[in-house]
């Protein structure tokens, strides 16, 4: 390997780094200036003023943080291409300027207009489409911040996570426009840690991992319950039924519950059916195969919907304790699994129970 290439090698390397650290302290300092933006949003008195009319585009530091590296590769590129041909470093040379010509037009054409009802859009290309917020479905905030737009099943436009959307995610909020995990049988105890994967989620099913607020997928398990050939079974405490499941992070230390029979479900949350368990009567779960207690957790979950919850309950003649986003808390059965983060020992159907 000549000292050319390594040198052009070590510039592509050095150069993507350096831009990857400028664009994650920008970061930082526009999710700084979305908490600012709320405080002041809250303590504001003419709200609607402010939601009127506004734009929504990248920061103008990323065009020149995109446009330098841009001008760079493109320039070592076509002196390659031109001068010294060689196929490996043409081709890396023109991967990198690809790469940084999107972040170019990205952070410089990009942009969302919102005008009282009306909403245009102009992705990175110029390519201009007008929507109005009646056509929006459903939103979708996934964890890295970035916001997806839908309308039905179509994807209209994404927020990125480097864009500050503080506004339009109010307006959002304000028209009681859905979000994604409103959408699904997600319990609200679940609704920061069970992220749904798959395209077959609905109303009636969600099935997804589960994942701590610092990302951390792996888990220490703890359960009140029977074994009953090697599963956790419902069980008794002073004389009632139980079956309790929690999980700790292994990275923070943050627990959350899991599954209470007490809580959760149609018999737990409609019937207030089942007792309920202090925290030190749990015991840790260890894998059958290798013995660790370290595991990642899939839970499946099954609803009959939020019209028959509202039917069942009696909410419309308004002689009851429930409300109609109480729905999601009444699920019909629970299926959790657990695969061991050790030895990879998998158990599909670790919980497989009817709550209702």
């Amino acid at each position: 390997m000549t000292s050319e290439r390594l040198f052009q090698i070590f510039l592509w390397i050095v150069t993507s780094i350096i831009t990857a650290i400028i664009e994650g302290k920008i970061k930082g300092k526009i999710r700084r200036k979305k908490e600012i933006r709320k405080k002041e949003f809250e303590q504001d008195k003419n709200k609607e003023r402010l939601l009127k009319n506004y734009t929504i585009q990248n920061q103008r530091i990323f065009f020149w943080i995109m446009l330098g590296p841009f001008l760079l590769f493109g320039t070592l590129f076509l002196y390659i291409a031109l001068i010294e041909p060689d196929a490996f470093t043409e081709f890396c040379s023109l991967a990198f300027t690809m790469f940084f010509l999107f972040g170019v037009l990205n952070a410089g054409v990009w942009k969302v207009t919102v005008e009282g009802e009306n909403i245009m859009f102009r992705n990175s290309f110029g390519i201009i489409k007008r929507y109005r917020f009646d056509d929006i479905t459903y939103v979708d905030k996934k964890r890295s911040g970035a916001l997806k737009v839908y309308s039905g099943n179509k994807k209209l436009f994404t927020f990125d996570e480097n864009i500050d959307y503080f506004y339009f995610d109010m307006q959002i909020s304000l028209k009681g426009i859905l979000r994604k995990n409103e959408i699904y049988p997600i319990p609200k105890h679940l609704k920061d840690v069970l992220d749904p994967v798959g395209e077959e989620s609905s109303e009636k099913y969600v099935n997804g991992i589960v994942r701590c607020s610092c990302a951390c997928e792996c888990f220490h398990i703890k359960v009140y319950a029977d074994i009953a050939e090697g599963f956790p079974q419902i069980g008794e405490y002073k004389g009632g039924y139980a079956l309790v499941v929690a999980a700790v992070c292994t990275d923070c230390g943050k627990e959350y519950p899991i599954f209470d029979i007490s809580k959760h479900g149609w018999n737990g949350f409609v019937c207030h059916d089942g007792t309920s368990v202090p925290d030190h009567k749990l015991k840790s779960w260890y894998c059958p195969k290798c013995g660790k207690d370290i595991y990642k957790m899939k839970i499946s979950i099954i609803s009959r919907g939020r019209q028959d919850f509202i039917e069942a309950t009696g909410i419309n003649d308004g002689e009851t304790e429930f409300c109609e986003d109480d729905w999601v808390e009444a699920f019909e059965w629970i299926t959790i699994g657990l695969i061991c983060s050790r030895c990879g020992h998998s158990d599909k159907r670790w919980i497989d129970n009817e709550t209702m």
